[in-house]
């Protein structure tokens, strides 16, 4: 059995271990929350004695194989860091990090250590991606793609009052792109690879994060458009055009 500590107390995490335990592969060791209390009532739903609230000591927990994380978005190069330099395997919520630098430091920790560092976004793995995947050759010569994924935010509102929500607060890696686009732009590439080239745009809020905006990536002869938005919801298709 693989042995799981979790770092988040939320609905997400939730899912993730119920979605494990599922598998009958992982057994749950370990729960960590900032809050201990939030830990405690946490690992009650599970019947699991052993929470954290210290990081360190976490780490340095010898019956835990792999770590899940599900914090904040900016925290995730740091816990995975620590987790990967004490000998543990790490699933991780994405966006993996913050940026490309500190995404190419885990992977080499992860190497030079001979770990795992996974980011759990599952759309590469669904099966309706790869009925996709396999049904484009009858589409004939593609030229047009739109991705579309604008979900109004729940914490819209809240930022309107003029509160600090995580969702729109930089200090937390947050915003329309890392938190929405990351979808459908991992979708193109997972579909395309590597694009010949990138060009995106976005609508700042006056804290600093993006509320929505688009991506265009071109591959020579066909482009691929990104719509993607926190503010604003979307009834319209994503679809893929071929000359078939």
């Amino acid at each position: 059995m693989i042995r799981l500590a979790t770092i988040g107390s939320n609905w997400i995490t939730e899912k993730f271990i119920d979605a494990a335990l599922q598998t009958q592969q992982y057994q749950l060791a370990a729960i960590y929350s900032r809050d201990i209390d939030k830990a405690r009532q946490f690992a009650q739903k599970y019947n699991i004695s052993v929470i954290y609230d210290d990081l360190i000591k976490l780490a340095n927990d010898t019956n835990i194989d792999v770590v899940y994380i599900a914090s904040p978005n900016s925290l995730h190069f740091a816990q995975a860091k620590l987790m990967l330099e004490n000998n543990k395997d790490v699933i991780c919520e994405k966006p993996l990090t913050s940026n490309l630098v500190q995404t190419q430091r885990l992977l080499d920790i992860a190497k030079q250590n001979q770990q795992i560092i996974f980011e759990a976004l599952k759309t590469f793995y669904l099966p309706n991606f790869e009925l996709i995947r396999n049904y484009l050759p009858k589409l004939g010569k593609i030229h047009k793609a739109l991705l579309n994924y604008c979900q109004y935010s729940s914490r819209y509102p809240s930022y309107l009052d003029g509160e600090n929500p995580n969702t729109f607060n930089p200090q937390f890696s947050n915003g329309s792109i890392m938190d929405i686009g990351v979808y459908p732009l991992n979708f193109a590439i997972g579909l395309w690879e590597r694009p010949s080239s990138i060009y995106a745009s976005g609508t700042q809020l006056e804290s600093g994060v993006d509320a929505h905006g688009t991506v265009l990536l071109n591959y020579n002869d066909f482009d691929v458009i990104i719509w993607h938005s926190k503010v604003t919801n979307s009834s319209i298709h994503s679809e893929i055009q071929g000359e078939d």
